[in-house]
């Protein structure tokens, strides 16, 4: 039994020291210029990273050296010296473990004539750190599989984009822009550059911190922003562009289209980039999102600057990719600029244009679980819509000293959707319906920049907008008599919005604050008419006319200080907020005024290079929103009707968060484990009364709270032994809310959601690599007195990316759904196949490609609340042939 144990560690012993072993040699000569050796010479080896301490060290004798490191680096400097002879630096990239690497060093003597530096060929890095940049060298994260620079970026350590708005995160943070060659040419609009420059056209993506889009501001304003940088490559710096077409049929014969023309022209003076496309397929080229209405960051970022629409527009939510469902036919075009007029004057324009028609066939069975009672709806839709935009930006700088500058911009756009529906009502009674809605937003912005000192700065900032929402619904149903009846509802908010503020900034050592006053007006008219038709009469069945002013002035201070590894940042924002409602259906106007105090604290633990730990809380009070302030009934949807009881108060809301980042280039490992609670008080709940025909929703107020807690995990590791990338991430989410549904007491409702994502993806050195992408979904809502209702959803996405010559490309990719784990038969498995070519010059690409090769027709896909089952069929685009030819140049 002995013998055997003795056997059995030796065999472990043996099994076990590839691993353990972790030798990293160096050798070579030390020589003069002459070829002869040095008697004597000393070698420190240091880190790349920590360049001024000598981490090891080795004595050459008699012209040779040899060096066993003791510790694992992945980069290293030489820096040999001899007595009479200049020093020679020299670092050694990429170094594996169980390798001897040879390389001899050559000394010139002191005050002699500079020679050709030596130069050892070492594989390209992927990336390089140089202060607050990252260049990412594109070529290195390439597969062959990408076309648009978007599909590189998600690629990249540290960036997420988030698939349907095309928003980027870069460690956590989300980018401010997409600069292009140093210059912000697309502004919060970035997704216009990352979906549509090719890949082909970029060397380096650099990921920018500290970033400032004011020059003056460096080094003053404490905001930690970010934003990337594409660097093109050498010969696309003058004009070049690229040129799609791409002719395909659907499985219906029906012609499929995919068609672009990018152009890009930089001068001295000048910089342009425009694009011009038209498909079918599916794809939305624009950042404008009209089938499932995610909002662009300029959205988010300009919300409060716009007009509610009461009427909502038709949108679709899919588990599925956009691109199988949305049966499109877009027009999109963008012209993008900055002028130069000599050093001081700059001119920058963007211009888009959206055409588009969107064709939706779907069936929503919808079951209503109240009361201990089981109700069932059934309706079937066809619906186009039809969106049409024109936007136009244009923004002035005008350098007015070395000390001074002045921004203005002024934004316009017209945006008119008409919607036409047709459906059947509980497979009983037809109905049609009718949505035009019109869009016109004028903005003007403001803004001088006067540098006082090195350290000190001030801003005034002057906006002024105004937008105007006209909406007309009308609404058509024949019932089991062959008797029309026409409702039409109209609807106009209008948004008139004015924003001064001055701003003081300054920093001294490691602190740097910020003293803003302002004063903010807004003035809300609205309007709405609900009517019936009969023969030529009109009768009216509600109306709304009233206006609503929300005015502030308010003093804000934020400073933020570095205490050793802490960075400290404590601000409050002091605000007298004035509310009036003037109301036809009162008689005189409702106001309120309150003095409120917002005070928040930011903490961040910088642990080392490649990890922190950040902390905050913070409190918001803001008035109620206008789309609750009207009280007569409104028709917003065939089924839909509602109202409110308004009133004026503040909503309070209580946000506290806490992360914990490690991002480390050099190990390619990133981990990310984060949580958030908000909790607001004072809101409005809903008031709701169901059947199998309507949906009355009241909306009223009260001071009790909804909380939402959300906690997020991801991490990710290249594995070198197997050549891979491995990213887990789930997000885990709780949310308690409260409604009255038909008559019952207030109900207290919570909704749980975890979704989760195993990701795998080979980078092997060979012909063929493939990558897995595994998601699944659970959510769970419950309400008083009521089942819980669930829901699990499962999605696995598999690549096979094979290249059997230089110039050849093959894709093979399968999505596999499981929309409902409780009808495991309702599967469905998506095939599509891409064969590429390019040229040996890369001028031109050939593209063959085929989607849905098992052509899927339907999509059943099912959802949950804290009261309802909704079941929603969608029609699929069908199975598509398309070849595409792409000419560069």
């Amino acid at each position: 039994m002995g013998l055997s144990f003795k056997k059995n560690i030796l065999l472990i012993v043996i099994f076990c020291t590839p691993f353990l072993i972790n030798s990293q040699t160096i050798k070579g000569k030390v020589l003069n210029n002459e070829g002869q050796p040095i008697l004597q010479a000393t070698i420190i080896v240091k880190d790349s990273i920590a360049k001024d301490i000598p981490k090891e060290f080795a004595i050459a004798k008699n012209g040779e050296y040899i060096i066993n490191l003791k510790k694992k680096y992945a980069t290293i400097i030489l820096e040999t010296s001899s007595n009479g002879y200049v020093k020679n630096t020299f670092q050694l990239e990429e170094i594996n473990t169980n390798k001897t690497y040879i390389h001899d060093i050559i000394l010139t003597k002191e005050k002699s004539i500079e020679i050709k530096e030596v130069v050892v060929e070492t594989k390209k890095k992927p990336f390089l750190v140089k202060k607050d940049t990252v260049s990412f060298n594109v070529s290195a994260y390439k597969d062959g599989s990408e076309r648009k620079i978007q599909d590189i970026i998600k690629k990249l350590p540290g960036i997420e984009i988030n698939e349907s708005s095309g928003e980027i995160k870069y460690k956590g943070k989300s980018i401010e822009t997409v600069k292009l060659e140093g210059d912000d040419l697309f502004g919060s609009n970035y997704t216009l550059g990352t979906k549509n420059i090719n890949v082909d056209m970029v060397e380096q993506i650099q990921a920018i911190e500290n970033y400032s889009e004011n020059p003056l501001l460096k080094e003053i304003e404490g905001k930690e922003k970010v934003a990337l940088n594409l660097k093109l490559k050498k010969g696309k710096t003058d004009f070049s562009g690229n040129l799609d077409v791409g002719n395909g049929l659907f499985e219906e014969k029906k012609a499929a289209f995919n068609n672009g023309l990018n152009l890009l022209a930089i001068s001295k003076k000048m910089k342009t980039f425009s694009t011009l496309t038209h498909n079918t397929i599916g794809q939305n080229n624009s950042p404008y999102d009209y089938f499932s209405y995610n909002q662009t960051n300029e959205q988010l970022k300009e919300k409060d600057l716009f007009a509610k629409k009461i009427i909502p527009e038709n949108l679709f939510v899919s588990y599925l990719n956009d691109s199988r469902i949305n049966n499109n036919n877009q027009y999109f075009a963008n012209y993008n600029s900055i002028f130069k007029i000599g050093p001081k004057v700059s001119i920058k324009t963007n211009l888009f244009y959206i055409n588009d028609k969107i064709n939706t066939t779907h069936k929503d069975i919808i079951t209503n679980y109240i009361n201990n009672t089981t109700s069932t709806t059934i309706d079937y839709f066809e619906t186009v819509k039809k969106p049409t935009l024109y936007k136009s930006d244009i923004e002035m700088k005008i350098t007015t000293s070395s000390k001074s500058l002045l921004e203005y911009k002024l934004s316009f756009f017209q945006e008119n959707i008409i919607t036409p529906s047709y459906g059947i009502k509980n497979e009983s009674s037809s109905f049609e319906t009718k949505l035009k809605s019109n869009n016109y937003f004028l903005k003007n912005n403001l803004l001088f920049t006067q540098k006082i000192s090195e350290n000190k700065a001030v801003q005034t900032s002057i906006n002024y907008s105004i937008n105007f929402t006209p909406q007309e619904f009308v609404i058509q149903r024949i019932n089991n008599n062959y008797t029309p009846t026409v409702d039409i509802q109209d609807s106009s908010f209008k948004k008139k919005y004015f924003h001064a503020v001055t701003t003081f900034l300054g920093s001294y050592n490691k602190s740097k604050y910020s003293i803003a006053i302002g004063e903010q007006l807004n003035t809300s008219p609205f309007y709405s008419l609900l009517r019936n038709q009969t023969s030529n009469s009109f009768f009216t069945i509600s109306k709304n006319e009233l206006e609503i002013n929300q005015n502030s002035t308010y003093v804000s201070y934020s400073h933020s200080f570095i205490l050793n590894k802490f960075k400290i940042t404590p601000s409050f924002k002091l605000n007298h907020i004035y509310q009036k409602i003037k109301n036809e259906d009162y008689n005189s106007p409702i106001t309120k005024e309150n003095v409120t105090l917002e005070p928040n604290l930011s903490i961040k633990f910088k642990i080392n290079d490649n990890s922190a730990i950040t902390t905050s809380i913070n409190s918001i009070k803001t008035p109620i929103s206008e789309e609750y302030l009207y009280n007569n009934k409104i028709q917003i949807s065939n089924r839909i009707t509602q109202t409110n009881t308004p009133i004026l108060e503040i909503q309070k809301t209580l946000n506290i968060g806490g992360f914990y980042i490690i991002n480390n280039l050099y190990k390619q490992f990133q981990f990310n484990l984060g949580c958030n609670y908000s909790e607001n008080r004072g809101n409005y709940f809903s008031k709701m009364y169901v059947d199998n025909s309507i949906i009355d929703i009241s909306n009223f107020y009260l001071k009790d709270k909804i909380t939402y807690l959300n906690t997020n995990i991801l991490i990710e590791k290249y594995i070198p032994l197997f050549e891979s990338i491995l990213r887990f991430k789930t997000d885990y989410s709780i949310s308690n809310y409260k409604n009255v549904i038909n008559n019952s007491e207030l109900r207290n409702n919570k909704t749980k959601i975890i979704d989760s994502e195993f990701f795998i993806k080979t980078a092997f050195d060979i012909k063929f690599n493939f990558e897995n992408s595994f998601k699944i979904k659970q959510s769970n809502s419950s309400g008083n007195n009521n089942q819980d209702l669930s829901n699990l959803q499962i999605n696995n996405t598999f690549k096979i990316i094979v290249r059997p010559k230089k110039n050849w490309f093959v894709l093979f990719l399968s999505d596999y759904y499981i929309p409902n784990s409780t009808h495991k038969a309702d599967d469905y498995l998506f095939l599509d196949s891409t064969l590429k070519y390019i040229t040996g010059t890369k001028r031109f690409e050939f593209n063959l490609t085929a989607k849905n090769l098992l052509n899927k027709r339907m999509y059943t896909q099912t959802q949950t609340s804290d009261y309802t089952v909704s079941t929603t069929q969608y029609n699929l685009l069908a199975r598509t042939i398309i070849a595409s030819l792409t000419y560069n140049f």
